[in-house]
């Protein structure tokens, strides 16, 4: 790079313009045709290289008044420094399951849910379990959960706690947990039988990270403003 600056006229700063004189090495390729030992087309080539890099500098110095001095992230998309305790649990036999069932055992006040496919009776019945204990709880799922033959909306609804239905996007693909506020459960692992015992899933639970906590809510709050309650089937 600095032999091509040199060449160019540029290798010093402040230098005064000279005339290149074209390396030997060069002189008997086709495209330096008819250079002479005065450089006349490479002191053209430097001239024309000099303008192009003089309008680089001039756009740049326009362009960069338009920008703002510095590039920040939106809010949602903010670093949160990690100050709580994680625990990481893996399917199907290494506690994926048994580590979403005592995150909700932990629960003291509520935990909001947002599932995808959620057919998983034990995790169903922690649920359960909590909300006889007075813990609210209320679930948002995604609409394929109307037709499932066996979904954890028609049991917990049957049962008074609150659940709807995202209609308003393709599918509502998130896993996560929102429980007393500043405890998050999420990963790949969706409430089933097939993700306890046949897939290969991921469950992490961040412990008292209230930060990280209101992140979830936020958004869960906005899905459950967005969807429908569920009524169960007559019969159900």
């Amino acid at each position: 790079m600095r032999g091509w600056l040199d060449w160019v006229g540029f290798g010093q700063i402040g230098a005064p313009h000279r005339l290149p004189i074209v390396p030997d090495s060069l002189r008997g390729r086709p495209w330096m045709h008819g250079v002479t030992k005065n450089g006349t087309i490479a002191a053209m080539t430097k001239s024309l290289f000099s303008l192009l890099i003089g309008a680089a500098i001039a756009l740049g110095g326009v362009f960069s008044g338009l920008l703002p001095s510095s590039l920040s992230l939106p809010p949602d998309s903010r670093p949160i420094p990690l100050t709580g305790q994680v625990e990481i649990g893996f399917s199907p036999k290494d506690g994926a399951e048994a580590l979403v069932i005592r995150a909700i055992g932990a629960a003291q006040q509520e935990i909001l849910v947002a599932a995808y496919s959620f057919t998983s009776k034990p995790i169903a019945q922690a649920l359960l379990t909590a909300h006889k204990r007075g813990v609210q709880v209320r679930a948002v799922l995604d609409k394929s959960q109307r037709s499932e033959r066996y979904s954890a909306a028609t049991f917990l609804a049957n049962q008074g706690i609150g659940v709807r239905i995202d209609e308003k996007h393709a599918i509502q693909h998130n896993k996560y947990l929102v429980i007393d506020g500043h405890t998050v459960e999420l990963g790949s692992f969706n409430y089933s039988r097939a993700a306890a015992e046949r897939n290969a899933e991921n469950v992490m639970v961040i412990w008292h990270q209230p930060e990280i906590a209101l992140r979830y809510r936020e958004d869960w709050e906005r899905l459950w403003d967005q969807a429908t309650p569920y009524t169960p089937r007559s019969g159900s």
